[in-house]
């Protein structure tokens, strides 16, 4: 494959500063409230789903009707898997156009622009928030109507294992600060019972396998198919208010199958660079529920009970326990973890593995080298080592022993690895910890139990986010076991593991993720990979590409294989800009 640096210059991307110059993720609209509100006339969304990627394209119509000039904050929800690609203002006068730069460098030009009685705006995260991305609007003069376009990418969710499932959260009333009263008022984010602006939305669905169905259990849609069921229109049928979020569904023939797409694009920022290059696209949904029917349903009602959770017992993983032993663990939290991880090793499946990483000031690993197995001798081993420790390795260094879980620590090949931290969360750098999860947790699942009354909500629930696991919490006079077992049950629901993509790298400039680290996904997960191909790729006009897996149902390696052509790309930059947005987010 290519060189980063080349593939930077090649997208028109500063590689001295990649990430600050363009990674700017951003999701759905959502505003907030305040004393007074500018008028909100109405809101457009127009979608255009291309595969499993959406094109939203959020425009407001507002009213400035008060005699001062006001500035308008709004406050939008960040999905890991969306990309905010612009923003628009539009006066009567002029057009305000969203430019990428780092950070406090936009923060100083927007200060300074609006100090100075001109029209600007803002758009950035921040470090207390960073699930937040908020959008300023500064002098907005008065009795001046303004039209605000948001612009951004992400990828559609999965829904009951067999459908793709696409949500626009409702918009609430918006809040502004008058430039007269620039005081600072918390963000007081509700909903309002009266909405006096309506919505229109309306979504183009383009698909290269026929589209079989597109409902919405939220809302009445007129949907017109063209194109042999390649294409789906849809729209509002009638005049709503945003009171609900609007879910859209569709489901294509031969879904569970892998796909492989191919799109046409100029994504370059060099005005020097106008020439055609191409990103494809690998996406694929496992059958991980075939043949059940009360977890098909569960799933399309977005709930899971005991009664109907898949069988953890016939998962098989590589299960590493993450014990804090530190100082602030001292008393009933260090036995409450050491009965709940004495609880979990006497659950785990029986075809698994297990390790035990204590931390506190430094950290320590039970096995000395690969993970043991579950046999009944091994574990009556483990718990009664467990029996003898205490809170007695001072400080609270988590990041070493997750630095060991997920990176250093070697895989046994064919089991997926799950990660669980046991803590009471009691930590300084809770951000920089979430952080390393998030860049480097590759195809494991991390999930965390909070224990004691004080265990820090922060660091339990966002590593567990940031890990793509499950977090629970335990209070000091709660019983144990039902919390460990659900945890468990949650965390080792089936899984396709050991996904790999293969192809021609001599044609390749970058791919994101890493197509030689095995990955898997679990239910309600669709894995997605992007393959950036260079200029031999446009000479040649064909591309080889394989993805394989292990399959759900038989547990048997499989392949499929694909030739892309030139000629079957379809036109947009979606494909490259969500992908460029995944390959910086993880170099961040």
């Amino acid at each position: 494959m290519g060189n980063l640096k080349n593939f930077f210059e090649m997208i028109g991307i500063d590689e001295e500063d990649p990430i600050g110059r363009f990674h700017c993720p951003g999701c759905i609209l959502l505003p907030i409230v305040r004393e007074k509100n500018i008028p909100l006339k109405n809101i457009d969304y127009k979608i255009e789903v291309f595969e499993t990627l959406a094109n939203v394209e959020i425009t407001q119509y507002y009213q400035n009707n008060e005699k001062d000039f006001i500035e308008t904050e709004y406050l939008l929800p960040i999905s890991n898997d969306a990309a905010f690609v612009g923003m628009e203002v539009h006066l009567p006068n002029e057009i305000l156009k969203s430019i990428v730069q780092p950070k406090e460098e936009a923060k100083q030009q927007y200060d300074a622009a609006k100090e100075e009685g001109r029209v600007a705006g803002y758009s950035g995260t921040e470090s207390h928030a960073p699930d937040i991305l908020k959008i300023k609007i500064g002098n907005i003069p008065p009795e001046t109507s303004v039209k605000v376009v948001l612009r951004y990418i992400e990828s559609v969710e999965v829904h009951a294992n067999k459908k793709y499932r696409l949500i626009i959260n409702s918009t609430l009333t918006p809040r502004y600060y008058s430039r007269n009263h620039p005081e600072e008022v918390s963000p007081n984010i509700t909903t309002t019972n009266k909405l006096a602006f309506t919505w229109k939305i309306t979504a183009n669905i383009f698909s290269s396998k026929a589209i079989l169905e597109v409902t919405s259990p939220t809302h009445e849609i007129e949907v017109r198919n063209e194109n042999e069921q390649h294409s789906a229109f849809v729209n509002l049928k009638n005049c709503e208010y945003p009171n609900r979020n609007f879910v859209l569904l569709y489901q294509t023939v031969a879904i569970q199958e892998p796909q492989f797409s191919l799109a046409e694009y100029n994504l370059s920022l060099n005005p020097n660079i106008d020439t055609r290059q191409y990103c494809a696209m690998i996406t694929y949904m496992p059958d991980l529920v075939k043949g059940d029917p009360d977890i098909q349903l569960a799933l399309q009602n977005n709930r899971l009970e005991p009664k109907n959770e898949p069988d953890f017992l016939d998962s098989r993983g590589e299960f590493i326990f993450v014990l804090d032993r530190s100082g602030s663990m001292g008393g009933s939290r260090i036995e409450k973890a050491k009965e709940a991880l004495i609880l979990f090793l006497k659950s785990l499946p029986s075809d698994s593995y297990f390790d035990i990483v204590s931390f506190g000031s430094n950290h320590q690993c039970y096995s000395k080298e690969l993970s043991e197995r579950t046999t009944e001798a091994n574990v009556a081993k483990a718990v009664d080592y467990i029996q003898t420790i205490g809170a007695d390795m001072g400080g609270t260094e988590i990041m070493g022993a997750l630095v060991e879980s997920l990176i250093i620590k070697g895989r046994r090949p064919n089991y997926p690895r799950y990660v669980y931290l046991l803590t009471d969360g009691d930590v300084s750098n809770a951000q920089s910890i979430v952080n390393m999860v998030e860049n480097n947790r590759g195809n494991i699942r991390i999930n965390t139990l909070g224990i004691g009354s004080g265990a820090s909500p922060e660091l339990v629930r966002e590593v567990a986010r940031a890990g793509n696991g499950y977090s629970e919490f335990v209070t000091d006079q709660q019983d144990i076991s039902e919390t460990v077992i659900n945890l468990l049950m949650k965390s080792t629901i089936p899984v396709c593991d050991n996904i790999k993509v293969d192809f021609d790298k001599t044609m390749v400039e970058y791919a994101t993720p890493d197509p030689s680290a095995p990955r898997f996904v679990t239910i309600g997960e669709l894995y997605t990979a992007f393959i950036f191909l260079n200029e031999k790729f446009s000479s040649v006009g064909a591309f080889d590409i394989r993805i394989s897996y292990r399959h759900p149902q038989t547990g048997k390696e499989e392949r499929v294989e694909r030739t892309i052509t030139a000629q079957e790309a379809i036109k947009t930059e979606s494909f490259a800009k969500l992908g460029v947005h995944y390959l910086l987010k993880g170099l961040s």
